[in-house]
């Protein structure tokens, strides 16, 4: 037999589940209903502790409400005359039969609550979970009808990996600080939705202990980021065995540069060597061919000179 359980976690007196059936609210009363399960669904503590704060500042209004899907088993009874046994059985009855009855008042609250006008559904989504539901909406149509109602607001957190669900990482691939990181992204958004959804009805709490940490007399005090510290103590040693390496790389560059410049100008040297050799060279040829005329003009005038004589 399936079993849903209303938790009233820090809830005042008044807000008896039962009570509140039987009883009629005021008009602009809110309710946020969560509904989760025991089997491997559980609401994380960190989750829990996030969302019992932002109850808080949310303010009076708004009345918080569990609903825990159970599976309840009768107990089998002793055969035999063993008196021990039948004392034992007789007590797991009575057990049980108290469960079965606070069933019963938990379900009829529950569905007290799916009636309300403004209702924000929150739903612990794990496979149990989805097999309860389904289970509730093929065998009563009613209440079928009363979870799919248009006027209500329903979100989901995924805590376990779902069948038909995978849009979003669950919560359970969390651990440490990123999963109370987490679990604190996921109480923020929710209050965030539950305002836009109950509007301006929603009136803020006169004290609210966040006006401290803006105040601007109020200063922060951070750690030391874990994950940047262990980062660097990681990527030191590759950090300096980059910088020898681009300084290696940077002297055989420079290296290369002086060493092609060096035979630019070596180059440059040679062809003005050469080109002072071939114009040398130039005017050796003229100088001597100006002398082998003069020498053939002289000769000349000595043949001449000679002939007349």
């Amino acid at each position: 037999m399936t079993e849903a359980i209303v938790v009233q976690a820090e809830e005042p007196k008044n807000e008896n589940p039962s009570a509140i059936a039987e009883g009629t609210p005021s008009a602009s009363m809110k309710h946020i209903l969560i509904i989760y399960d025991d089997k491997t669904g559980r609401i994380p503590d960190p989750l829990e502790q996030n969302l019992q704060l932002m109850y808080r500042y949310l303010g009076n209004q708004v009345r918080r409400h569990y609903y825990r899907y159970r599976t309840l088993t009768e107990p089998k009874p002793c055969a035999g005359d063993n008196q021990f046994l039948k004392e034992q059985y007789q007590k797991e009855k009575e057990e049980y039969e108290e469960e079965v009855k606070k069933y019963k008042n938990a379900r009829a609250s529950m569905r007290w609550f799916l009636q309300q006008d403004q209702l924000f559904l929150v739903l612990i989504v794990t496979n149990s979970v989805m097999e309860y539901l389904l289970e509730d909406m093929q065998q009563d149509p009613q209440l079928s009808s009363l979870l799919t109602h248009p006027n209500h607001r329903i979100v989901h957190v995924l805590v376990r990996p779902t069948a038909g669900v995978s849009h979003c990482e669950p919560l359970c691939a969390y651990e440490g600080t990123a999963l109370e990181v987490a679990c604190q992204h996921i109480a923020t958004t929710i209050e965030s939705i539950a305002r836009e959804y109950f509007f301006g009805d929603l009136m803020l709490p006169r004290e609210n202990p966040l006006t401290l940490l803006t105040s601007p007399t109020s200063i922060h005090v951070s750690v030391p980021d874990r994950t940047a510290q262990m980062l660097a103590g990681l990527l030191g040693p590759v950090q300096a065995m980059l910088e020898q390496t681009n300084a290696r790389i940077v002297e055989s560059q420079q290296l290369a540069i002086a060493e092609r410049s060096q035979r630019e100008i070596t180059q440059a040297s040679e062809a003005d060597l050469r080109r002072q050799i071939e114009h040398m060279d130039e005017r050796l040829k003229a100088v001597q061919k100006q002398q082998n005329t003069s020498l053939l003009t002289k000769l000349r005038r000595w043949f001449k000179v000679s002939s007349s004589n």
